[in-house]
């Protein structure tokens, strides 16, 4: 049996004050867009393809859809199918001091070849205990490519 996948995306963004007395910033939006997966963590595993490789080709798409634009500039994650730590990924991002952190993921279902749509999960500074389930879930998996993860991850969630 074949695996059906859907599309998520996970979107993590700083406070944005408005004044509307204020001039508008010369500064780009920085956007960083996280390919999930990626090397020796393949995700979910389709009939005819893997989730790593979809993820990359949806980051590759949407950062050309960008291109141009003067006011957003756009950070990679990864370009190639290289893997990264969770703690990688944020590093970038806050190096960068991004205005906004979108990590793509494709989930699969075993039951529902069907599955379409999206969702998208935002975490904040005030995080429900329920978006804290999701992104143990979805964490749990790739930590075991990591060295350590029981000590480094001590104090998330």
């Amino acid at each position: 049996m074949g695996l059906g996948f859907v599309f998520f995306a996970s979107f993590t963004q700083v406070d944005i004050v408005s004044d509307e007395s204020e001039q508008p910033s010369q500064e780009p939006f920085v956007l960083v867009i996280d390919a999930g997966h990626g090397g020796k963590d393949v995700g979910a595993q389709g009939e005819y393809a893997l989730e790593k490789d979809i993820n990359l080709n949806i980051a590759l798409d949407l950062m050309r859809r960008f291109r141009g634009d003067k006011d957003v500039k756009v950070i990679m994650t990864r370009h190639s199918d290289v893997y990264l730590t969770l703690d990688e990924r944020a590093q970038i991002a806050n190096k960068q001091h991004a205005d906004l952190f979108v990590s793509i993921h494709t989930n699969s279902s075993e039951f529902n070849r069907l599955a379409r749509g999206t969702e998208t999960y935002f975490v904040g500074a005030a995080a429900s205990s329920s978006a804290n389930r999701v992104a143990e879930k979805e964490n749990n998996f790739v930590r075991q490519f990591e060295d350590n993860p029981d000590e480094k991850y001590k104090n998330t969630f």
